[in-house]
């Protein structure tokens, strides 16, 4: 009987199985990354919150009795003492605490210019030459730490009180 030979035939193709079929994997992945860009939005929203609000309630939390360290001006930097917002506060905490610090500040240096207005114009109601030399020295000693914006608010503020109490002095002698 006769040897039959047989030659191995290999081919590298297809043998006919769709093997490029949509799993959703690439849209599973999107969705993953959206909902964890929201998830992180609103976490910074609520930290960012959070932050704002310590900074705010520091700034608040000055007692009254340290009213004075917002008129005392830190000669380094020019701005008043209170301003430096406490250890540990991150940059949005920063902020909400020297936004709060300087409406506190400009109030109570206008509280102050309109009390010694007052004070100053009852002293010398019959001098109004007087009253404007005395208040000025007053508005000039005030300010001579300051800097910047601190410093003329508070020669602005001064002025304006000083002028307006003049001017109501002098009308008064008529």
């Amino acid at each position: 009987m006769a040897v039959i030979r047989r030659t191995a035939q290999v081919l590298n193709q297809p043998i006919g199985l769709k093997t490029n079929f949509d799993t959703g994997a690439g849209e599973i992945g999107r969705a993953l990354e959206r909902t964890g860009n929201i998830i992180r939005e609103e976490a910074f929203r609520v930290a960012s919150d959070k932050a704002q609000k310590a900074g705010e309630e520091s700034a608040l939390s000055v007692a009254v009795a340290e009213f004075k360290d917002f008129k005392s001006i830190d000669p380094v930097t020019g701005k008043p003492a209170a301003l430096k917002s406490p250890e540990g506060f991150g940059s949005i905490a920063r902020q909400s605490y020297e936004k709060v610090a300087n409406q506190r500040f400009t109030n109570i240096i206008e509280q102050d210019v309109k009390a010694k207005a007052k004070e100053l114009a009852i002293k010398y109601d019959l001098n109004p030459v007087a009253y404007r030399k005395n208040f000025d020295n007053y508005v000039t000693e005030l300010a001579r730490n300051s800097e910047g914006r601190y410093r003329q608010f508070i020669v602005e503020t001064g002025g304006v009180y000083g002028e307006l109490t003049e001017l109501n002095l002098k009308d008064a002698q008529r």
